[in-house]
């Protein structure tokens, strides 16, 4: 593999590598902070929580980011660059800036709502909502504006790989990232059921693991070969029909086994609880190599035929 095609794999790579540490920077600032009203006997789950909600929101950045380099690659051919390090620059610069706007927003909208009475705690849930929209949307313009201003130095585009593993990574990283975010909510009462602040922290990360990995199992059996781009588009479609199937059959699963097999059949708490997991567990393979199977068949038809779907599709 020459240069020129070694980038065109990597480069979404870079944007995902430069967006996470494009956050790191000012959280850095935020640490210090933290750290200092630790050593004056702050509660340390505090600090455990901000750090969990701060891994989650960087996976998050690093996934959009990803997304977006290597979907707005394959539509618009801008796949390899001549000076990735100044694109790189460049959308490091957007990122930047984007940030600082971003803050100086909050900061003007926590203090007009201070000085009208207004809740606090509803803003806490509104900017909550509110930033995963503003990550995307500053992420996306950042890279826009990069690629725009550096768009005599794209390369002229080449055949990509099999690119079914890199469709099922996203796919599991898009349902770690909602699982995160979903049980970051649950961090308070965690701590609280876990007095050690580092194990809590641990096992809200490690719950994710099994899910993830199996998503991509599930997601890799589903495409089997034959895809040499990853269809944006398609990927988001049948991730997240994987994810409402799969929560659909779990719900389906603990109505089941609470109204009928728990009070009928006297089966114990513990087993209809085991069996909820393993059917969610099972559903979650299942659902991803299905949707998957069927978002990208005609992707796999028109490859065998030598005329894939358009790129935008």
């Amino acid at each position: 593999m020459n240069r020129a095609q070694l980038q065109r794999t990597n480069l979404p790579w870079l944007a995902a590598a430069t967006a996470v540490l494009i956050a790191i920077l000012p959280f850095l600032f935020t640490l210090k902070f933290m750290l200092a009203r630790r050593a004056e006997g702050q509660d340390p789950a505090v600090l455990w929580i901000m750090l969990a909600t701060f891994g989650s929101g960087l996976l998050f950045k690093g996934w959009v980011a990803f997304l977006i380099a290597q979907w707005r690659g394959e539509r618009r051919g801008e796949l390899a660059f001549r000076r990735p390090a100044l694109l790189m620059l460049a959308f490091a610069v957007g990122l930047l800036v984007w940030i600082a706007l971003t803050t100086l927003f909050y900061q003007v909208a926590f203090v007009a709502l201070h000085r009208s009475g207004g809740s606090i705690s509803l803003m806490n849930v509104v900017s909550t909502l509110l930033t995963p929209l503003l990550n995307t949307l500053g992420i996306w313009l950042a890279w826009s504006i990069a690629t725009r201003l550096l768009r005599n130095d794209v390369l002229p585009p080449l055949a990509q790989p099999n690119m079914a593993p890199r469709i099922a990574g996203l796919a599991a990283l898009g349902l770690a990232v909602v699982l995160l975010c979903a049980t970051s909510f649950a961090l308070p009462t965690l701590t609280l059921a876990i007095p050690d602040a580092g194990m809590s922290l641990l096992a809200y990360w490690s719950s994710a693991i099994l899910p993830v990995v199996l998503a991509f199992v599930g997601a890799l059996l589903g495409l089997r070969s034959g895809v040499h781009a990853v269809y944006g588009g398609r990927m988001l479609g049948a991730t997240l029909a994987a994810m409402v199937s799969a929560g659909l059959l779990s719900y389906g699963c603990f109505v089941l086994t609470s109204d009928l097999l728990v009070p009928q059949l006297g089966l114990s708490g513990g087993v209809a609880a085991t069996l909820c997991v393993i059917v969610l567990l099972a559903g979650i393979v299942g659902s991803y190599g299905l949707w998957m199977h069927v978002f990208y068949r005609s992707v796999r038809r028109g490859a065998a035929a030598g005329t894939p779907p358009p790129l935008h599709s």
